[in-house]
């Protein structure tokens, strides 16, 4: 509480008292979700009658700067309030005007106490159209408004409470104390008055002296809380740093990993293609000497006539091979096929003069041993 008024008071001597208005409500918030430095939201009102309210964003750059107004809106711009629940134990709470504004409060009582201070306004100030109030203790917020009195909002002044309040034990004592040395009587009245006012003077000095004592500590509390907004403003500034390095480690490591993805991928693929190469051969495969035998064997030599044979047998299966869909396409595999066919064909031809010839030769001997027979006879 200490605390805050402090502040109070020194957003009133350097912001609002120069511009004549008064500060009525004023709360510490940062913007959700990002690490930046607090500034205040801050109510107040002209000496204008009737006075006119407004809200601001309050911030200052440095320790050594004073406070400055960053934002400013008149209050009828505000068209929507949010408290994210009555009973939330959140701090955070939204404002609209020309576009909605999230903030997060740095506690629960001082952002209850600031709606509760725009809850007042809006109802004291705009006589026509009012803002939306969603997620509020409506309840409470009326039975601060009942107590409230619009006719101090001008004034320079916090209002005084002017009802009657009845006087406590230690009170009453210390008048019956006072009033014991005086006599009762019509003609003591003026030393009664005069004794009084000496008790009132000393009152009034000690308490002159006790305010210039607490402004001394509100001042070092002040300068102490400066140091410390800028040490964490230091601190801030490292962990954004930091999380821009982490950041960039975080990029590096799933642009690693998109790599390491895509190689693996690739990798697989050389296998597959290799084992498709490698079985694509061994089909469409004959071996050289197979081949040389297809078109050079001697049919008449029986050793090369068998090694002919299994030659034969092994176009054949190449032949018949069955490949994987679109390996027909390939330029290798057509040009491999046209080279069965050529040794096909020149097989068939050779084979067909050599069994020609074996022909003709038989039927010459079986001519001559017929001739031969006959002759015989």
């Amino acid at each position: 509480h200490y605390l805050m008024a402090a502040i109070r008071h020194s957003l009133q001597s350097e912001v609002f008292s120069p511009a004549e208005e008064r500060l009525v409500g004023v709360v510490s918030v940062t913007k959700v979700g990002r690490k930046k430095k607090a500034c205040f939201l801050c109510a107040s009102v002209n000496s204008e009658q009737p006075p006119q309210a407004a809200i601001h964003q309050v911030k200052r750059a440095s320790e050594k700067e004073p406070f400055k107004k960053k934002h400013t809106w008149k209050l009828n711009e505000l068209s929507f309030l949010d408290g994210k629940g009555a009973n939330s134990s959140s701090p955070d709470f939204d404002l609209r005007f020309d576009k909605t504004y999230r903030w997060t409060a740095s506690s629960i009582a001082e952002k209850n106490a600031f709606i509760t201070c725009l809850w007042k306004l809006c109802h004291r100030c705009l006589q026509r159209k009012k803002p939306e109030f969603e997620n509020v203790d409506r309840h409470r917020l009326e039975e601060q408004v009942k107590g409230f009195d619009p006719s101090h909002l001008g004034s320079t002044t916090a209002p005084v409470e002017e009802a009657y309040q009845e006087l406590s034990a230690k009170e009453e004592a210390d008048l019956e104390k006072i009033l014991s040395g005086c006599e009762w009587s019509i003609s003591n009245v003026e030393a009664l008055t005069e004794r009084l006012t000496e008790e009132l003077s000393c009152l009034d000095d000690a308490n002159i002296h006790s305010i210039m004592a607490s402004e001394d500590q509100v001042v070092a509390l002040l300068s102490q809380m400066d140091k410390s907004l800028w040490e964490l403003q230091k601190i801030e500034d490292k962990l954004c740093t930091y999380d821009s390095l982490l950041q960039e480690v975080r990029d590096g490591m799933e642009e690693m990993d998109d790599k390491d993805k895509r190689l693996q991928i690739e990798d697989r693929n050389h296998a597959q293609l290799l084992d498709e190469v490698e079985s694509l051969v061994s089909k469409l495969d004959i071996g050289h000497e197979a081949e040389e035998l297809l078109r050079r064997g001697d049919l008449s030599n029986p050793q090369d006539l068998a090694k002919c044979t299994a030659a034969a047998l092994a176009l054949q299966q190449a032949v018949d091979a069955g490949l994987s869909p679109g390996m027909d396409m390939l330029s290798a595999v057509t040009q491999q096929r046209e080279t069965f066919d050529q040794l096909t064909w020149g097989f068939v031809k050779r084979l067909s003069t050599h069994l020609n010839g074996l022909f003709v030769k038989q039927v010459s001997i079986a001519a001559m041993c017929y001739t031969h027979l006959i002759t015989t006879v």
